[in-house]
Formats: C-alpha cells, structure tokens, sequence
C-alpha cells in the first residue's frame, strides 16, 4: 500500500490520521480512537463514511450513533461535528471532518 498523506495534531495527546491506497483502489483512515476504516467510495462522499439504514437512516463507521432518519445530509452534519438533531461524532478524523464541513458549507451557499 502506498501512503497518500498523513495529518497530525497535537494537544490532548497525539493522534494521527493516514490516508492509504492500496492497488485496487480502496482508500483507509484511521481514526481519531486508532481504529483503520476502510472507506467505500470517495472521501467526500459522507455514505463512504457510513452505512445506510432503511429508507432514510445511516449508522455512523466511526462511533455508535444510529438515526433512523435523516439521510446523508444528516449523516454529513454528524461527522462534521454540527449539532443538530444528533450529537456529533468524537472519533471522525479531522481531515474527514473539514472535507464534510467545506461540503455543509459549500451546500449552505449554493441553497
């Protein structure tokens, strides 16, 4: 595998978030509680970063928040870190947090 980029922070502690390719494609992050997440698509697509339940709802890939409405907007919101109908997630890497935050507020102006 090859090693698109890593991001670091610092302050309560050290964590690191790397971005990997392998051959086929697939991208991995890992996130901010050290668990590697295999994303299924591209990374600014927010259902690469979860699951879809139901008609409208989605499971976050990183925390244990389930909606059983709500949609990729909401979803979006959540790894964002807005509140909103939900609280947001505490284990999505932060370079994944900015690109779902640029999106929000990219959608925000075009609306």
């Amino acid at each position: 595998m090859e090693r698109d980029s890593v991001y670091a922070t610092k302050g309560k502690g050290k964590h690191i978030a790397v971005g990997e390719t392998s051959s086929a494609g697939w991208e991995w992050v890992v996130a901010v509680n050290g668990t590697r997440k295999q994303l299924r698509g591209p990374i600014d697509d927010a259902w690469s970063h979860g699951e879809k339940r139901k008609s409208q709802g989605w499971k976050c890939g990183y925390c244990t928040a389930v909606r059983d409405s709500g949609g990729k907007t909401r979803l979006r919101l959540h790894l964002a870190g807005l509140k909103g109908d939900g609280e947001p997630c505490l284990n999505v890497p932060p370079h994944v947090r900015e690109i779902m935050l640029g999106d929000h507020t990219r959608g925000e102006k075009e609306g």
